[in-house]
């Protein structure tokens, strides 16, 4: 990663907010930014040649979303900031997950949720060396194991039995894993749920209007 000289006293200027921070994904050089923060996306499918598998992506904010410091809905890119208090309040980043993949869409969920919210400090220069391809293995099976950690511990019950069902039939693998962790899940769905402050149903209809329609008609 790379840091301009004032990237920190910008950053630091808004985490008294008490958001999750992020700053713009830029190159390397800093010379050309890729997004401001993602939206969040709903997957209903699985389909592995066309890399798809269910649950809770993301698209890129390619557009500024203005000065200071802007809610976004997803905290993405090369560097994060939030106050202890809020990390406290929040749990930190999910002890479930597994290799990779969900860790942004489930903590600024998390975040919104709890009434903290997510914020994109557009002025903060900090670049992030990319590379075009995984130096470990990433397998669908982790991919979906971790975005069933999130549904069950971050939603109501309701909504993750609704969310549940677009992962029939689970992998083996999946399946597996999944009935090896019941206690753990259980532990942490309490942590999570003790920080919430607002229902899913807002919080879809702000972010994922798709996902709304679905949970109020059930």
């Amino acid at each position: 990663m790379t840091f301009a000289h004032d990237w920190l006293d910008r950053m630091l200027a808004h985490v008294d907010s008490g958001a999750l921070l992020c700053a713009p994904f830029r190159d390397y050089e800093r010379s050309t930014c890729y997004c401001f923060g993602a939206d969040f996306e709903w997957c209903g499918q699985r389909d592995y040649r066309a890399q798809r598998s269910p649950g809770f992506r993301f698209r890129h904010r390619v557009t500024s979303p203005g000065t200071g410091a802007p809610d976004v809905p997803m905290a993405i890119g090369a560097c994060y900031m939030l106050r202890r208090s809020t990390y406290e309040a929040l749990g930190g980043f999910s002890p479930l997950f597994g290799i990779w993949g969900g860790s942004e869409q489930d903590v600024s969920a998390r975040a919104w949720l709890a009434g903290f919210g997510v914020k994109c400090v557009t002025d903060a220069g900090v670049g992030h060396l990319s590379r075009p391809a995984f130096p470990y293995t990433v397998r669908f099976d982790d991919v979906e194991f971790n975005q069933l950690m999130s549904i069950r511990t971050v939603f109501e019950a309701q909504t993750s039995t609704l969310l549940e069902s677009f992962f029939d039939p689970l992998p083996d693998g999946v399946a597996r894993r999944l009935n090896g962790s019941q206690d753990e899940v259980a532990a942490w769905r309490a942590v999570v749920q003790t920080s919430r402050r607002s229902s899913d149903l807002e919080f879809f209809s702000r972010f994922v209007p798709e996902l709304y329609r679905l949970r109020a008609a059930g």
